[in-house]
């Protein structure tokens, strides 16, 4: 025979053994939902890395389903430095004195700038050509063969001396939109 305390005992046992049973069932039920969520979560990052960033209001595309133009501007971003933009730094140190496209080159390398690409010489001629078409250099000499234009930044020429390499060494001008000066 069996005391009131020895069967509460016997059923408090009976109850913590069921307890771990459920607790080890809610373990392994809680280890598959991380399981499936740590996937779900995996699968979400890889889709994601195909949308775009997310606007003020924290949308990625409208109500129509369509990514905004607006969202996908650059105008945050800061401006690359293009060739020209190093060539015309190096203008204003030659000064008022005749160069050509070795020059410039030994001065871009003076200056630790490295001009990109296969063939940096003709790169730098086209620019000087450009910059001579939008009158901020003057083309003093046209060259041919292996002997290569020479050039003079415009600002530093009397109008007398631009006249005279105008007329000498036509460039086509190219027109700049009314009150917009050239950038030298």
């Amino acid at each position: 025979m069996t005391t009131p305390i020895e069967d509460a005992i016997r059923e408090l046992r009976a109850d913590i053994e069921n307890s771990k049973l459920d607790l080890d069932a809610k373990n392994r039920s809680l280890k598959v939902l991380e399981g499936v969520f740590e996937k779900m979560t995996k699968k979400a990052v890889q889709n994601s890395s195909l949308t775009t960033e997310n606007d003020d209001n924290g949308q990625a595309v409208n109500h129509d389903g369509f990514i905004s133009i607006d969202d996908l501007s650059d105008v945050n971003e800061p401006k690359k430095r293009t060739l020209m933009d190093d060539i015309k730094d190096v203008l204003p140190r030659l000064g008022s004195q005749e160069f050509n496209i070795s020059h410039v080159d030994r001065a871009l390398k003076l200056m630790k700038i490295a001009v990109a690409g296969k063939s940096p010489r003709s790169r730098i001629s086209v620019a000087l050509a450009r910059l001579s078409e939008e009158r901020v250099l003057a083309r003093t000499f046209t060259g041919a063969g292996n002997t290569p234009n020479k050039y003079r930044v415009q600002s530093t020429m009397t109008e007398a001396e631009l006249t005279q390499a105008h007329a000498n060494n036509p460039v086509a001008a190219k027109t700049l939109p009314e009150g917009e000066e050239k950038l030298l």
